[in-house]
């Protein structure tokens, strides 16, 4: 998992969020159905500088996530994603409509190996790995739920 999210300087790069989003919805087009509509309030945010890849990875955790979070548990959802500059950061912000996570569980979801997911459909390192890499990128990674209302991710990352 370190060399997984290891970032390297190497491969840092200008990067559009926004464009990164968007491709991260492209590459989860096939899970998306009539149950799960996207809502896009992207603003005109700075570009940061990052390894797009493991942003992006970012994102696609999220994303999934998110999906799977309304499949288990209603007959459509929405999941809304919105970008905007704070301050000396751009904040992205992922929000599902879904089951929620339980008060035990949200202290647990960052840690190596927890799953609330079913044997053989979650390794339980998706969101291990997105928290080191936002931390590799001197960003912050915030999680408000409640049971039955939904879930929103919201990531703080820095632009130079």
């Amino acid at each position: 998992m370190k060399d997984f999210s290891r970032l390297d300087r190497a491969q840092a790069a200008e990067h559009d969020v926004n464009k990164g989003l968007d491709g991260a919805l492209n590459m989860i087009n096939h899970m998306l159905d009539d149950k799960v509509k996207i809502e896009k309030h992207y603003e005109d945010v700075p570009h940061i500088m990052c390894s797009p890849a493991q942003i992006n990875q970012v994102f696609l955790n999220l994303l999934v996530n998110a999906i799977h979070a309304i499949h288990d548990e209603k007959d459509n959802g929405i999941i809304k994603i919105t970008t905007k500059k704070h301050e000396q950061h751009v904040e992205i912000s992922i929000k599902d409509d879904g089951k929620g996570i339980t008060p035990e569980n949200l202290s647990r979801i960052f840690e190596p190996f927890f799953t609330t997911k079913r044997s053989g459909k979650g390794t339980g390192l998706g969101l291990a790995i997105t928290t080191k890499i936002i931390k590799e990128h001197k960003g912050e990674l915030r999680v408000a739920s409640k049971v039955g209302q939904g879930t929103t991710f919201t990531i703080n990352l820095p632009f130079e």
